[in-house]
């Protein structure tokens, strides 16, 4: 078994900047709208899905639009208690399996005027199977 791991921080004040310039247009080009209805319109859980992507495109060894991973190949969304999940699809899913992924964990967490979420994969394979 191996693990990966990939880990984002943001600034949640140059977030909302961009949030307040773009509007919906800057949240759909990194979320889809079900994840924006998840994140209930709170900035920092919207910042939170951002990061957690970030962290989730690091864990698999391609960061976003490398290797064609986009942003909506990885999904952001709650479970009933309010942790969150990640599903992975495209070419998110292909590098998720190439490393013979066998779980994948993320949180995120927010405090003032930053966000940070860690994402943690564990894997059957002692070998790096990227390309």
């Amino acid at each position: 078994m191996r693990i990966r791991t990939g880990i984002d921080i943001l600034d949640l004040r140059r977030f909302n900047k961009s949030l307040e310039r773009r509007g919906e247009k800057f949240l759909l080009t990194f979320l889809v709208e079900e994840e924006i209805k998840n994140a209930q319109n709170k900035p920092e859980s919207l910042a939170g899905f951002f990061a957690a992507k970030e962290a989730v495109a690091k864990a698999i060894g391609s960061g976003i639009w490398q290797a064609d991973v986009k942003w909506h190949d990885i999904f952001i969304s709650n479970d009933e208690l309010g942790k969150p999940q990640v599903d992975l699809s495209g070419e998110a899913l292909k590098r998720y399996d190439k490393m013979s992924g066998t779980d994948i964990d993320i949180s995120i967490s927010h405090e003032k005027n930053y966000v940070v979420a860690v994402c943690v994969i564990l894997t059957d394979s002692k070998k790096n199977n990227y390309e």
